[in-house]
């Protein structure tokens, strides 16, 4: 599984408790996860987050 499949699945997970944000935050995100988002979705937005900034935009 290549970065770009497993992104999407993380995205799958994490998307339900994104807050979308107006303005990008210190890291150059521009959401954050809700404040009652479970372990496993903090996880996954860590592991994204990990690898996200590599990516190269897909055109």
């Amino acid at each position: 599984m290549d970065l770009y499949e497993r992104g999407d699945q993380l995205f799958d997970i994490i998307e339900p408790y994104i807050i979308m944000l107006t303005k990008a935050d210190k890291d150059g995100y521009c959401y954050k996860l809700k404040d009652n988002a479970p372990q496993e979705v903090i996880e996954a937005d860590k592991e994204y987050r990990s690898f996200a900034k590599d990516l190269e935009p897909i055109r």
